[in-house]
């Protein structure tokens, strides 16, 4: 039986495909962070722990703490050592409003 290269997370209404030339970890990255700027996932919001998500989605361990890596470093996610990552309350409004004025829409170029 040939396995399904579409993975999904309902609880973060996440769509990985493997068949999409991007990593997997770089479809993750810009479906929460079109997520966040969307504010489809509001500041505060905790997520799931990467072994759960990896597991969810059915993917490597690495895949998810690579994404998250990516969000953090921007600033879209925020954890402490031994407790759960949530969505930033200190989402820059220069960010938003810049996008909004600009009118750059809230889609990635891996759905896209």
């Amino acid at each position: 039986m040939a396995k399904n290269p579409v993975s999904i997370s309902p609880l973060l209404f996440v769509l990985l495909d493997s068949k999409l030339s991007d990593p997997l970890q770089l479809q993750f990255y810009y479906q929460i962070k079109d997520a966040v700027l969307a504010r489809r996932l509001k500041p505060g919001t905790r997520l799931p722990a990467t072994r759960a998500l990896a597991i969810q989605l059915s993917v490597s361990r690495n895949t998810v703490p690579a994404a998250f890596g990516l969000l953090r470093s921007e600033d879209y996610i925020e954890s402490n050592p031994g407790s759960d990552t949530q969505i930033t309350n200190r989402l820059s409004e220069d960010l938003l409003l810049k996008q909004a004025k600009l009118n750059i829409p809230f889609t990635n170029p891996v759905m896209a």
